[in-house]
């Protein structure tokens, strides 16, 4: 018989640290070209370290992955949220929302019985 070891921690992405991948440098190497770009507009020195600082915030928040979503990054969910379809728009009635969550309860199965009484 054929035995195989199967490795789960196989990634396609190259991993620079423990949570940076290749992909995300070139996110965070945006946000520096953008700093190096745009810093001028500022004439202060004080201002410029806060622009910065701001910069380098956004840039390592995009590449953070969402728990909600934990197989994108935040900058795709961002853009994911403008490309969506802003045509089809549903109304949430309040009526229809609470037969739906009655429905889904009634559905469930109780955690314990409550018919019967502890002795």
């Amino acid at each position: 018989m054929n035995n195989r070891r199967l490795i789960t921690t196989l990634s396609p992405e190259a991993k620079i640290g423990s949570w940076l991948y290749f992909t995300d440098l070139f996110a965070v190497l945006l946000g520096l070209a953008v700093f190096i770009l745009t810093h001028e507009l500022f004439g202060y020195l004080l201002l410029k370290a806060v622009y910065g600082i701001v910069i380098a915030i956004i840039a390592l928040w995009s590449v953070i992955r969402p728990r909600n979503n934990p197989f994108k990054r935040n900058y795709q969910v961002v853009v994911f949220a403008f490309k969506r379809d802003k045509t089809i728009y549903h109304m949430v009635n309040k009526k229809e929302l609470l037969f739906y969550e009655e429905e889904i309860f009634n559905q469930e199965a109780p955690l314990f019985d409550t018919t019967q009484k502890m002795k």
